[in-house]
C-alpha cells in the first residue's frame, strides 16, 4: 500500500494504483537530508562510550557524516546531498526488483539511514531507519519549504528497536528536503561561499594565534634564561623528594583512574599525591584503579558505577547497624582513597591487603592471611560467588585452600592456592575458566546456553599442578609452574596464546612452546603477551597493531601485526629486565636500573613519551631517569609506576645533608617568587630546622651558599613579576582553548560546569563564579570574560594542575 504522510522509520512497499501514478509526476532533483543529532545511544566500546556516525544511502548512492568521539549522545549538523532520480525511472526500477528481491526494492523507495560506532580495527553497525521519501515527497517538495523534521527510531536487523544506555529507544534526527537541479546548483555556490569564508575566519584565527604563541615564546624564553640555574637545583630536589615508594600515572583519566585529581589526558609520569605513602602494589585496571600502601590498607580511584571501587561517601558510617544504600556509595573518586572494609564479613582486628587485581568491572584483593574478598560486577560470576553487584568487599568462602595470589580478567578471575591449585570463576564463553571441557561434556551447544558458560563457585582447574605464578588478560590466562613452563588458555585469537596457531578458543590449559630458558613472570594483555625468563630476556606474543610486542629491531615493526609464537624482543637484549606489563594495546618494561621502557599504543598517553605518537619499539621513559622504578602496571589506557621504597630508610651522609639544605633553601626561595613575597623575611629559623641536630663542620658554608642563592633569586623580581603577568594571559588563553571543546569560541554553560567540576569546586561554588562573567548563568562566556571573571579564581589551581 501507499501511505502518504506514514509514521517515520516504517517500511512502505510501494502499490500499483494512484500512488504509482502519483509518484510518476515527480521530476529529477537532489535530496538535502541534515542529520541532527542522536539520543540514547548504547555503550559499545568497553569504557562505556561510543564514536558513532550516520550513513545515508538512497538507491546506489550513499554519503557519511563525521564520527563524533566518546558519547552518548552526539550532535552532527551535517548536512549531506543525494541525488533522487525521476518517479518514471524509479518506478520502472521498482516494478522490475520487487518481486525477485525485496530488500533491494526498499533501497530504491526508501532513504536508508544507518547508525554506526566507528573503531580503529572496524565500524559497527549498531542499527538502521527506512523512510519512504516518495510518500512524504510533497511535505518536502514544496519551493521554500525549510525541510520536514523526523525523529527516526533506530532498529536492528531483526527489525526490533535498539534501546540505549539509559534504557530508552535510541533515536535519530533529521531534517528532509527535496530541491530540483536549479535550486541545488545556487545551494551549493552559496555552500562554497560559506565554506570559503569559514576558512578565511579560521586562516585569520591561525593568524592571532600564532602571534600570540610568538608573543608567548619570546617571554618565556627571557623567563628560561633567568631560570636555568635555579631548574637544575629544583629538579634535582624534585626527584629525591619523589624517591621511596611513590608512584607515578600517566595517559587517559577520563573517570579519574589516573589517580591525580582531574579527567585529563597526562602523556609525561606525574606523581599520585595522597597521604597514605609510601606504596608497595598498585594494578590498573580499564576505568579504575587500585593501591595498597605499607599499612597494608586499599586504596582505590575511578569509576564505581558497579561497586569494584568499594568505597562509601564522605560521612557513611560501615557500622554493622547501618543499611547502606546505593546513595552511600561513590560512584566517581578522583584521587585514591582508602577502602574501609564490613567488619561483619571477617571480623574483629586488623586485616592487611598485600596483592590486589583490577578487571573490567570487578576487584579482587588477597589478605596476608591468604583470605580473598572481592566486589563490583557480578552478573558473571566473576566475583567468586552469587551477587549481581558487590558495592563492600565481600569475602570468598568457597575456595579449594589458602589464597597465595590472585589475577582478574575482563569478566573472569583465577585464585592461586598454596597447594599450588588454581581456581577459575566468572564467564568462560572462550574457554578462559580452563574447565569447560567438562560443562561441554553434559550437553550440546544449545542446551548449554550462556547460563552454563558462566559459574559463581571458585572451581579447580584440572590437570593444572605445581603452579607459582598466574596472570590474566581480557579474555585469556598464563600460569607457570614450579619448572618455568608457561601453560596458557582462553581466547587465542591473535596468536596472543603462542600456541603457534590462531584458534577461537582453548578450554583447557596448553604449553607455550618456543621460550629459550624457564619463564619467572608473565603479563596477559587484552590482545598480547609478554613472558621474562630467568635470563632476563623478554619474549611477547600476539597482536603488534600498534608495536606493542617492540619487534621493530627484528626488521619486524608494526606491520607484522601479530605472531602466533613467542619472539625475543632484540631491542631489550642489553637490558637485564626485572618486571613486564602487558596493558589493552602497550607493554611497560622495567629494568634492574630502575629504568623504564614502553611500546605499543601511545594514543592517551599511556606510554609517557611526552607525546601521543604509537611507540614500535621499546623506548625509554625519559621523564623518569633518576628515579629508581622496581615494578609498573600497564591498564586499559593508562600507566603506574612505583618507585624504590629503600631510600626513604637509608640514612643521608654528611654531603648529602649540605646538598639537601642547599636544594631545600632555594625551593623556599622559589616558592616564595611565586607567591610575590616580600625578599626581606627570615631564613635562618627554617635552615637550622632543615639542620635538624646533624653537627657538620660546614653547616656554616652551606647556610651562607643557601643565603647567596636566595639574594640572587630575588636580583629581578620586578622585571619578572612582569613577565610572569604576560605568560599567564598566554596561559589563560590556553586553558580556554583547552575548556571549549566545541571550538566555538565562547565557553558554553555545560563547557563551564565541566571545567570547574574538573578543579573541584562544589555546584554552590561554581554558580558563584559563573555568576562573576555574567548575570545570566545561561549565557556563553568568551576569551575576555574568562580572563577577567574565571581566571583570577582558577590560576592557582592550574599551576598546581600544570
Amino acid at each position: 500500500r501507499h501511505v502518504t504522510g506514514a509514521e517515520p522509520g516504517r517500511v512502505i512497499i510501494m502499490g500499483e494504483t494512484a500512488g504509482m501514478q502519483e509518484l510518476m509526476q515527480w521530476p529529477k532533483g537532489w535530496l538535502v537530508v541534515t542529520v541532527m543529532k542522536g539520543t540514547h545511544l548504547p555503550k559499545t566500546d568497553t569504557i562505556g562510550l561510543c564514536d558513532p556516525f550516520v550513513k545515508v544511502s538512497l538507491g546506489e548512492h550513499s554519503v557519511k557524516t563525521k564520527h563524533v568521539r566518546k558519547t552518548l549522545n552526539p550532535t552532527w549538523n551535517e548536512t549531506l546531498e543525494l541525488p533522487v532520480d525521476a518517479g518514471e525511472d524509479v518506478v520502472g526500477k521498482f516494478i522490475e526488483v520487487h518481486e525477485n528481491n525485496l530488500e533491494h526494492a526498499r533501497s530504491i523507495a526508501c532513504l536508508v539511514v544507518q547508525l554506526y560506532d566507528w573503531d580503529v580495527t572496524g565500524n559497527e553497525l549498531i542499527g538502521h531507519c527506512y523512510v519512504e521519501v516518495y510518500a512524504i515527497m510533497e511535505r518536502i517538495g514544496r519551493p521554500g519549504a525549510h525541510g520536514l523534521e523526523l525523529l527516526l527510531e533506530v532498529k536492528d536487523e531483526n527489525e526490533l528497536t535498539v534501546f540505549g544506555f539509559d534504557g530508552q529507544p535510541t533515536k535519530l534526527m533529521v531534517r528532509i528536503r527535496f530541491v530540483l537541479d536549479e535550486e541545488a546548483a545556487q545551494a551549493k555556490a552559496a555552500a562554497r561561499l560559506a565554506q570559503e569564508e569559514r576558512k578565511r575566519r579560521k586562516r585569520m584565527s591561525l593568524a592571532l594565534e600564532e602571534e600570540r604563541r610568538l608573543q608567548s615564546q619570546i617571554i618565556e624564553e627571557s623567563l628560561q634564561r633567568q631560570m636555568e640555574a635555579k631548574e637544575r637545583f629544583l629538579a634535582q630536589l624534585q626527584r629525591e623528594s619523589m624517591m621511596g615508594g611513590d608512584v607515578f600515572a600517566c595517559g587517559g583519566g577520563a573517570f579519574g583512574q589516573t589517580g591525580l585529581g582531574h579527567i585529563l589526558e597526562v602523556i609525561t609520569p606525574a606523581l599520585i599525591r595522597y597521604e597514605a605513602l609510601p606504596c608497595t602494589d598498585m594494578a590498573a585496571g580499564v576505568v579504575h584503579s587500585l593501591f595498597i600502601n605499607e599499612e597494608g590498607n586499599v586504596l582505590s580511584c575511578g569509576s564505581g558505577e558497579w561497586g569494584q571501587l568499594g568505597l562509601v561517601q564522605p560521612g557513611v558510617s560501615t557500622s554493622e547497624e547501618q543499611d547502606l544504600g546505593d546513595e552511600d556509595f561513590v560512584y566517581e573518586q578522583l584521587v585514591p582513597r582508602e577502602i574501609h572494609f564490613h567488619p561483619p564479613l571477617f571480623g574483629s582486628g586488623s586485616l592487611k591487603i598485600v596483592q590486589v587485581a583490577a578487571g573490567a568491572r570487578h576487584t579482587m584483593m588477597l589478605s596476608e592471611c591468604g583470605i580473598v574478598f572481592s566486589c563490583g560486577d557480578g552478573r558473571y560470576g566473576a566475583l567468586g560467588y552469587e551477587e549481581a553487584s558487590q558495592r563492600m568487599p565481600r569475602r570468598v568462602d568457597k575456595i579449594a585452600g589458602c589464597g597465595k595470589s590472585v589475577s582478574a580478567g575482563s569478566y573472569h578471575s583465577l585464585i592461586l592456592t598454596d597447594d599450588g591449585l588454581v581456581s577459575s570463576c566468572g564467564t568462560g564463553n572462550v574457554g578462559q575458566l580452563g574447565d569447560l571441557l567438562e560443562i561441554e561434556t553434559s550437553g550440546g551447544e544449545e542446551e548449554r546456553g550462556e547460563a552454563a558458560m558462566m559459574r559463581a563457585e571458585p572451581q579447580v582447574i584440572p590437570g593444572c599442578s605445581n603452579i607459582i605464578f598466574i596472570t590474566s588478560g581480557a579474555f585469556h590466562n598464563l600460569v607457570i609452574d614450579r619448572e618455568g613452563q608457561v601453560f596458557a588458555f582462553g581466547s587465542g585469537g591473535h596468536g596472543r596464546l603462542g600456541i603457534g596457531e590462531e584458534v577461537e578458543k582453548v578450554l583447557r590449559p596448553i604449553k607455550v612452546c618456543g621460550l629459550d630458558s624457564s619463564v619467572i613472570m608473565a603479563s596477559a594483555g587484552d590482545y598480547h603477551s609478554l613472558f621474562l625468563t630467568g635470563k632476563q630476556e623478554v619474549f611477547a606474543t600476539g597482536s603488534n597493531q600498534f608495536g606493542q610486542l617492540g619487534l621493530a629491531g627484528r626488521g619486524g615493526g608494526k606491520e607484522r601485526r601479530y605472531v602466533l609464537r613467542p619472539l625475543r624482543m632484540e631491542a631489550m637484549e642489553d637490558m637485564e629486565v626485572s618486571h613486564v606489563s602487558a596493558g589493552s594495546q602497550h607493554s611497560l618494561l622495567v629494568t634492574r636500573e630502575g629504568d623504564v621502557y614502553a611500546c605499543g599504543c601511545n594514543f592517551s598517553g599511556q606510554c609517557g613519551s611526552g607525546g601521543k605518537t604509537a611507540l614500535e619499539t621499546p623506548t625509554k621513559i625519559k621523564f623518569l631517569e633518576g628515579i629508581k622504578i622496581i615494578t609498573a602496571s600497564a591498564g586499559s589506557s593508562h600507566s603506574f609506576f612505583l618507585s624504590s621504597k629503600l631510600a626513604r630508610r637509608q640514612r643521608l651522609t654528611a654531603q648529602m645533608v649540605i646538598g639537601r639544605i642547599r636544594n631545600q633553601s632555594l625551593a623556599k626561595a622559589w616558592d616564595a617568587w611565586q607567591r610575590e613575597v616580600d625578599a626581606s623575611y627570615e631564613i635562618a629559623d627554617w635552615l637550622h630546622e632543615a639542620a635538624g641536630l646533624q653537627q657538620e663542620e660546614s653547616w656554616t658554608e652551606a647556610r651562607a651558599e643557601a643565603q647567596t642563592l636566595l639574594t640572587w633569586v630575588f636580583r629581578d623580581m620586578d622585571k619578572a613579576l612582569h613577565a610572569k603577568e604576560q605568560l599567564a594571559h598566554s596561559e589563560a588563553w590556553s586553558l580556554f582553548k583547552a575548556f571549549d571543546l566545541d571550538g566555538s569560541g565562547a565557553l558554553s554553560p555545560s563547557e563551564l560546569r565541566l571545567a570547574l567540576d574538573s578543579f573541584g569546586y562544589s555546584e554552590e561554588e561554581v554558580d558563584f563564579i559563573i555568576l562573576r562573567c555574567s548575570d545570566d548563568p545561561d549565557s556563553q562566556v568568551d576569551f575576555d570574560g574568562f580572563l577577567q571573571g574565571i581566571w583570577p579564581v582558577i590560576s592557582s589551581e592550574h599551576e598546581e594542575l600544570q
